[in-house]
């Protein structure tokens, strides 16, 4: 879970370097069959959090595009298991390029997306120049040109999105879907050794 509910789970240096690590450490760790990413509060996640990046600064050296934001998308597209992200709120900017390079995109009726970068004066980050157009052929171009932000509903329609999850208690039903998903995959050999 990305826990920084007050900055709608925005990424800054500790927050990406640590889901890094927790999705790697997973990938080796025996029992775990299937990964949930999810954003605690009301976002998944509101991308990288601009405001610590201009006012902190890295190590000497430490190249935070490299080892962190595109690390970690390395680390979740790399993953010998199953990825869900559950998406509930807002996932946007390099949130929603997170969520694009998992396996699985499980959203509630509140999610949203988009692909800010363009209002921000950027290129498409975080995978999503390869992700989007996998995911949504050329129908999800105007997303990424425009920075919109699109509903679930169009996000499903693109094929974002695998499954919108409406009424009832949202992480429960991804809990639910997810022990299905653990206890097939617990009869299975891993994908790769």
């Amino acid at each position: 879970t990305i826990n920084r509910p007050e900055r709608h789970n925005a990424l800054d240096r500790e927050t990406i370097l640590t889901l890094r690590d927790a999705i790697v450490e997973s990938g080796k760790d025996e029992e775990t069959r299937v990964v949930v990413l999810t954003g605690a509060g009301k976002a998944f996640s509101s991308g990288a959090d601009l405001r610590a990046a201009r006012e902190s600064q890295s190590p000497p050296g430490e190249d935070l595009l490299e080892v962190g934001f595109n690390a970690a998308i390395r680390a979740v597209w790399n993953l010998p298991k199953p990825v869900i992200a559950a998406i509930d709120g807002a996932a946007a900017g390099y949130g929603c390029s997170l969520a694009l390079a998992t396996d699985v995109r499980l959203a509630s009726s509140t999610a949203r997306f988009s692909l800010i970068f363009v209002k921000r004066g950027l290129t498409v980050d975080g995978g999503a120049s390869y992700f989007l157009p996998r995911l949504a052929g050329l129908r999800g171009m105007e997303m990424a040109l425009s920075g919109e932000m699109i509903e679930v509903e169009e996000a499903f329609r693109l094929g974002l999105v695998n499954r919108i999850i409406a009424g009832g208690d949202f992480r429960a039903q991804v809990a639910d879907y997810a022990e299905g998903l653990a206890a097939f995959h617990a009869k299975r050999p891993p994908r790769f050794t």
